[in-house]
């Protein structure tokens, strides 16, 4: 009877052991998940700063386009250049 009662004490030790062993898992494991959580939240932090960053860059992009599209030129006639169809020329001579 002795042995039948050591025996049922030690399984019952080791459950109790296996038990706690998964209660650590398992808390572990929801520190993880927690942890992860909070990375994901600042991952799509960056991202969405990153989109922001990237509309408002090409907004800008854009408006110096237009800008540079609207700018008056000055266009250099050929006789200021000093030469019309390979001749020499003089302006307002």
């Amino acid at each position: 009877m002795r042995e039948v009662d050591d025996a049922l004490e030690f399984m019952n030790e080791e459950y109790k052991a296996r038990v706690a062993e998964c209660e650590r898992g398992q808390l572990e494991f929801e520190r993880k998940q927690v942890d992860m959580k909070k990375m994901v939240a600042q991952f799509q932090q960056f991202i969405t700063e990153n989109d922001a960053k990237q509309r408002r860059a090409e907004i800008k992009a854009k408006v110096r386009l237009s800008d540079a599209w609207m700018t008056p030129r000055v266009s250099v006639p050929y006789a200021a250049a000093g030469q019309v169809c390979g001749w020499s020329v003089t302006p307002w001579a």
